[in-house]
């Protein structure tokens, strides 16, 4: 590249940036195929987006970032000027036009699902086969329709700069027992306020939300014997995450069933935890789409179960067009131990594997 077109380049990711990530008021310096970004925002998930959103630019070979040292010795030897407005990256932006907070943001979530919960909010479509449980002679089809809404993000909040998210989610599991009649067995229904706070390798979400469930007709018929019971209940719970490098990620938390129906009685507390592994070195890119390997592990333990443990493994490749943010179209293998997660048969012991898109 010539000088024009560092210039050129420049101005274009420039606009770029601020077109796409407008609130964070990024600086970019182009020079020799290298892009230089400041100001990244102290959530390394969000800022790592950005990195990637410059490398995949035509004509871009190395991109570095700054961080407070670098940037002060940096200020020290006059690589960068007073004028040119750039600060470090843990520093918050005092300037009265900068944006405090933002309406429905689009950009990625503070606090992501974890990906192997069994009831992670997504949609979905499974294929199990129980090895053991209640429907292992059959097996079961499970379809969800699960989404997560921000409603509201305000930037450089606390000691640490983080970011604090409010969102409203929701999602429904429909159970099909997988025989000639496709009958539905049940369906699990979830709605839940989500606030999440993120900064530097950390995120953490506190969230209020309701779960209940709901026998299916088809199934009812089909079994005259079984009495409908009513799994409800509203509980909170505190997740915390940590990125522990590009590849690792590491989360767990407690949660407190507020109420529960008398008809399904809950012990009050739970734990769960689990990690994601992402090796971005397999990291395969066509026709500008990442395909990504994964695998993940989710364990949860009840006091309504006498502390035993439950496990889901996923092993997989997730699709999105940034990697590791945004929207993913995921293919994997599940397997599972331990409870059912499943309405009324929830406190049931299982074991099932099962194919999911």
């Amino acid at each position: 590249l010539s000088q024009s077109d560092d210039t050129f380049v420049e101005g274009y990711l420039q606009a770029l940036l601020d077109m796409h990530y407008y609130e964070f008021k990024l600086h970019v310096k182009v020079q020799d195929k290298k892009a230089t970004l400041y100001n990244l925002p102290t959530n390394s998930v969000t800022g790592s987006s950005i990195v990637r959103f410059v490398e995949d630019f035509p004509g871009i070979e190395v991109v570095q970032t700054y961080n407070e040292r670098e940037l002060a010795i940096a200020k020290e030897q006059g690589e960068i000027k007073p004028e040119d407005g750039v600060i470090a990256l843990t520093e918050p932006i005092d300037d009265p036009d900068s944006v405090k907070s933002i309406w429905f943001p689009q950009s990625t979530m503070l606090f992501p699902y974890p990906v192997a919960d069994p009831h992670r909010v997504a949609y979905s479509l499974s294929v199990r086969r129980e090895e053991k449980g209640t429907f292992n002679d059959t097996g079961t089809v499970v379809a969800s329709f699960g989404d997560t809404f921000p409603i509201k993000r305000w930037l450089n909040v606390g000691p640490f700069y983080g970011d604090l998210q409010l969102s409203i989610d929701g999602a429904a599991w429909g159970y099909f027992e997988q025989n000639s009649e496709q009958e539905l067995i049940n369906t699990d229904y979830y709605v839940g306020i989500p606030i999440s706070y993120a900064f530097d390798d950390w995120s953490f979400r506190l969230r209020y939300y309701h779960m209940s469930s709901h026998l299916g007709d088809e199934y009812m018929v089909s079994n005259p014997t079984v009495t409908r019971l009513n799994p409800s209940m509203e509980a909170l719970d505190f997740l915390a995450s940590r990125y522990i490098n590009s590849s690792w990620r590491v989360y767990g938390g407690l949660g407190y069933i507020i109420r529960s129906d008398s008809s399904f009685p809950l012990d009050k507390m739970y734990l769960e935890g689990g990690v994601e592994c992402r090796p971005p070195e397999a990291t395969k890119v066509i026709n500008h789409i990442h395909f990504q390997p994964y695998w993940a592990l989710h364990s949860r333990s009840s006091q309504y179960d006498g502390w035993n443990m439950d496990y889901t493994a996923n092993i997989g490749y997730e699709m999105s067009k940034l990697q590791n943010i945004g929207r993913k179209v995921r293919l994997f293998l599940e397997l599972h131990d331990g409870r059912s997660y499943q309405g009324q048969f929830a406190k049931e012991r299982q074991k099932h594997v099962s194919f999911n898109l």
